[in-house]
């Protein structure tokens, strides 16, 4: 994913690619890297509900559930 964000820079589809980082990262319980990935998956992309419902677990799994809630709301 990450070759192909080199690659495409101004790909239309790189929120997604942001997010399957993210969520790699995310079931390999490194959160902080998952968080940093999919704020870019959201930022790039905010129309996708699946990033921001991985974002919320996320921040959920470190202990900050008022922005997971925010972030669902």
């Amino acid at each position: 994913m990450e070759q192909t964000i080199r690659l495409s820079p101004r790909d239309p589809m790189i929120g997604v690619w942001f997010g399957r980082i993210g969520l790699a990262h995310l079931l390999q319980s490194r959160i902080d890297e998952a968080i940093l990935w999919l704020e870019k998956a959201r930022d790039a992309s905010p129309g996708l509900p699946y990033i921001h419902s991985r974002l919320a677990s996320a921040h959920a799994l470190k202990g900050e559930t008022a922005l997971g809630a925010t972030e669902l709301a």
